[in-house]
């Protein structure tokens, strides 16, 4: 189930990035 969590973290940080 980690996989998942870096996952979402990547997804949190590709929007931050993307703002």
């Amino acid at each position: 189930m980690l996989q998942t969590r870096y996952l979402i973290w990547a997804l949190l940080f590709g929007y931050a990035a993307s703002l």
